[in-house]
């Protein structure tokens, strides 16, 4: 069963290390790259093209980034081939209704007290399942974790 990950995204750095750590050996198949409105990551992952932006304030802050200073450094890894797009990579913007929705559902159903970035990379890996229904482990990283698009 494959090992997907998402990671609440912000300036990428930690994706940038989950591309390393697949790289030597870390068995993950996919990793999802989990924002909030600040989404230009995710879609350049939809439609192929980065448009940078000024950042817009949320309140999983932390990620409120418009134009990721690390985004270069995973082109740079991926030689900015197709495939970091072609390999059925997500990513993945929040509202921050749904964010405060997501916290509201884990408190609610798991007793779980959420912070905003952990609550945007369960939205993320519920994305990711709604678009791949088939047999796949992966937990939502908390706050700021490894994940690949490569």
């Amino acid at each position: 069963m494959p090992l997907i990950v998402s990671v609440p995204s912000g300036n990428f750095g930690n994706l940038t290390a989950g591309i390393f750590a697949k790289r030597i050996g870390l068995p993950v198949a996919k990793y999802v790259a989990s924002t909030n409105a600040n989404d230009a990551v995710p879609e350049y992952l939809r439609t192929g093209e980065f448009h940078p932006r000024a950042a817009q304030a949320t309140y999983s802050n932390a990620m409120d980034v418009g134009n990721p200073n690390n985004f270069p450094r995973l082109l740079d890894l991926c030689r900015n081939r197709p495939r970091i797009r072609a390999e059925g990579n997500l990513g993945h913007g929040a509202t921050d209704a749904e964010t405060l929705a997501a916290m509201k559902v884990l408190h609610d159903r798991f007793g779980y007290i959420a912070d905003p970035h952990t609550a945007v990379g369960v939205l993320g890996w519920e994305a990711y399942k709604r678009e791949h229904p088939e047999p796949s482990a992966g937990p939502g990283a908390g706050h700021r974790s490894s994940r690949e698009i490569c």
